[in-house]
């Protein structure tokens, strides 16, 4: 579409500076509008701040006038506005103009009255203000201010006796002006004919529904059904960055749409120019832990590259160079992101010529944060990953958004850095779309393609059939998928595009599309082919550390299509969206399911998976050995140790070898090979000692006889020594008789010895 054919359309924004907030919000408003409406209509807002005013003349006679536009948006609040030169233009009756405000107004009422434009709208704040106890001089100042505003109101809008003179909207805040200015420039469009028949998503752009993808900031125009949610978001995470912890954890069932909430609805709303006034600059960063299969850290590193290319102008030229700082943790981890904001800051402020500095701000969206708790994802790795996005969020410039699956909310509120991370910040519990919402959803992005649903008198309206079908919580994935191939299946009737009733019974209804739609892509392979199926889907998903939850992975082309049978059915499930290919950082193609929706829809794939359980754990307990040993230097005391963890890692070397990296291959084989070579050391070291230990059987057994024939031996002379002490004793005891004999010998040879003859005289 060429550039006049859109109808341009100025609103001037007439205010005085205390409703500045608002003044921001009407420009995110418009550009907001402009993206729904490109290719039809542009806004441009008309705003006093935006000019530059030359020194030789008042800044009210330089000041665009607010009669050329074609809308006039009038905001009061306590301030009448800025008292205009004595030398100004007057009102008809030689009166002065109250204040540069109240002559935007009432010239561009006159106006209206006489030519029909602009269309004039007056706003009036109705919050409390408190007026300064400390500062008199100010005190008196805003009351004079305030007394201003309330003369002139009674003159022109409402009377002492709160009769209307003249229409006016009233609002009590920020938001509520958001929304009502919103509704306000729509009506306007549709009332002035300005839509027509011009479509804002025209059929070059292809489809409006995402089928199993999410949806991005350049589907925000046919991204329904969300408003309340996306304005909460923002809300709570603007209030958490005022908080000083510029984080929110968005918390879903899978399917809930939480990465569209947050691609395609809060990211786009949040970074529009005025929504947040004191940023001026917005970068944004979008992240899954598994991209890149190296590990969060990567696509971290990855994604903040992508966002901040000037990091590559500095000490991180690449994505591992980053990655490794980022890792390394501590205060000093973010530093190299807050001087390149502040860099970013500073050019944009010399190229805007702005006085005052300007802050740039990055978002960082860390999508499907669950794929941190991934089994292959180590305690360590996801304790630092935790610290890191800390550090980053602490330093107030950087904004986080996280999605969690609520399954697996339990395992991040275990990990002690994010559970402090997210009661320090917000976080919103996502809900399914409610029917009013469900219904935006199906018909809103339709309208917007010019796309019709199919009526028919038996069957009724198609959309109608969609949303009675659509009854479970979990309906909105299959919905998206269904509507996109019913997109693919259109129509032509006499010049309108229909979406029919035909092709959504072919397609098995909504419950059965993913099925039918993958059974359909994979029934004119060659037998065998779905063999293929489990190898494929232990490539792409993964229990998570809960050991239940299924989590899904990235993994490279060249690795899943291994040979044709793989690369057939891989190309079969691109063809019908159930799996998506992308590049990553280093432009290698890599392959992913394309939602969660594909292993509980798809029958042979949920088989397919949970089969394969007992591969999931060994492997991931491989992977943590791996990674252990690599983070240690690669010690040899460090590879699997052998017993049961050896022989399992080798089964799945055996059985599914070539499903898996090369590295981890080989370090199998390396705690293999360590492991041979130590059992052959103690084989050696048993013969030895087995031979030792004969030698000293023999011995022993020599020993032994000997030592019989020495216990015989002094038997024997324990023997001879008793006889021959009771030889002794007998000898003794023969002496001893022999002694008594003689003495008693003795005695009587001397009594046998003649008389002694004394002499005979007296």
């Amino acid at each position: 579409m060429n550039i006049e054919d859109v109808r341009r359309v100025r609103i001037f924004v007439s205010s005085p500076v205390d409703v500045a907030p608002e003044r921001g919000r009407m420009q995110a408003v418009a550009a907001k509008l402009n993206r729904d409406y490109e290719g039809l209509v542009h806004f441009e807002t008309v705003l006093w701040e935006e000019h530059f005013y030359k020194a030789d003349r008042s800044f009210q006679p330089q000041i665009p006038e607010a009669v050329a536009c074609d809308v006039l948006v009038s905001i009061f609040w306590t301030r009448i506005g800025t008292e205009l030169p004595a030398d100004f233009a007057r009102m008809p009756n030689g009166k002065p103009y109250p204040s540069g405000t109240a002559y935007e107004l009432l010239t561009a009422l006159e106006a209206s009255k006489a030519k029909g434009l602009p269309d004039v709208y007056v706003f009036r704040k109705t919050a409390d203000v408190a007026l300064s106890t400390a500062d008199s001089d100010r005190r008196r100042q805003a009351q004079s201010q305030l007394d201003a505003l309330e003369a002139f109101w009674a003159e022109w809008f409402k009377t002492e006796q709160g009769h209307f003179k003249a229409a006016f909207q009233t609002f009590g805040d920020t938001d509520e002006f958001e929304r009502q200015a919103e509704l306000l420039l729509r009506q306007w469009l549709e009332s002035n004919d300005l839509l027509g028949p011009r479509l804002k998503w025209p059929k070059e752009k292809g489809s409006p529904f995402r089928g199993l993808a999410p949806f991005e900031a350049e589907h925000a125009a046919v991204f329904f059904g969300r408003d309340r949610m996306i304005d909460e978001a923002r809300r709570r995470l603007a209030a958490s960055a005022e908080g000083a912890t510029p984080f929110l954890l968005i918390v879903g069932a899978s399917g809930s749409g939480k990465s569209s909430l947050a691609r395609a609805g809060l990211i786009p709303r949040l970074t529009t120019p005025g929504v947040v006034a004191s940023i001026g600059v917005w970068r944004v960063a979008i992240m899954k832990p598994s991209e890149g299969q190296r590990g969060p850290f990567a696509s971290l590193a990855m994604a903040l590259l992508d966002a901040l290319p000037e990091l590559a102008q500095g000490d991180f030229p690449t994505r591992d160079v980053l990655a490794d700082h980022l890792q390394r943790g501590g205060a000093a981890a973010a530093r190299p992101i807050t001087g390149t904001l502040a860099r970013i800051a500073e050019t944009a402020r010399r190229e805007r010529q702005a006085v005052a500095p300007l802050r740039a701000t990055l978002v960082l969206l860390v999508d499907q944060l669950e794929e941190l708790f991934a089994q292959a994802v180590s305690d360590d790795e996801r304790a630092a990953f935790a610290e890191c996005v800390k550090e980053l969020v602490a330093t107030r410039l950087v904004w986080c958004i996280a999605t969690l699956r609520a399954d697996l909310y339990e395992l991040l509120l275990k990990q002690p850095t994010l559970k402090e991370i997210k009661e320090a910040g917000a976080s919103l519990d996502l809900g399914p779309p409610g029917p009013a919402e469900l219904a935006e959803i199906v018909r809103a992005p339709a309208a917007a393609a010019g796309l019709v649903f199919e009526t028919l008198p038996n069957k009724g309206a198609l959309d109608e059939r969609l949303l009675a079908d659509a009854k479970t919580a979990d309906s909105l994935p299959l919905l998206q998928f269904t509507l996109r191939e019913l997109y693919e299946r259109r129509i032509d009737v006499a010049g309108v595009t229909q979406l029919s009733h035909a092709a959504y019974e072919a397609l098995g209804g909504l419950q059965g599309a993913i099925a039918a739609e993958a059974e359909r892509a994979v029934a004119g392979l060659p037998p065998g082919t779905l063999d293929a199926l489990p190898r494929l889907l232990r490539q792409l998903a993964e229990p998570a550390r809960d050991g239940r939850t299924l989590t899904l992975r990235e993994a490279g082309h060249d690795i899943v299509t291994g040979d044709p049978v793989e690369a057939a059915l891989v190309d079969a499930l691109l063809g019908a969206r159930i799996l998506v290919a992308r590049k990553d950082a280093a432009g290698h193609p890599t392959l992913r399911l394309a939602h969660d929706a594909v292993l509980s829809s798809w029958p042979k794939a949920d088989a397919a998976a949970q089969a394969s359980r007992e591969f999931y754990r060994i492997r991931a307990d491989v992977e943590d050995a791996q990674r252990r040993w690599q983070e240690r230097g690669r010690p040899k005391d460090r590879l699997i140790q052998p017993g049961v963890p050896l022989a399992e890692a080798e089964k799945i070397i055996t059985d599914f070898g070539r499903e898996l990296p090369p590295e981890l291959t080989a370090f199998v084989g390396a705690s293999r090979n360590r492991a041979r070579a130590r059992q052959r050391l103690v084989a050696a070291a048993a013969a030895f000692f087995l031979v030792l230990a004969i030698a000293a059987t023999g011995a022993g057994v020599m020993a032994y006889w000997a030592k019989q024939e020495a216990i015989a031996e002094r038997d024997r002379a324990t023997e001879m020594q008793k006889v021959a002490e009771a030889q002794r004793q007998k000898a003794e005891d023969y002496a001893r008789r022999l002694e008594v004999v003689n003495a008693i010998v003795s005695s009587l040879t001397a009594m046998m010895q003649p008389v002694t003859k004394f002499p005979q005289s007296r």
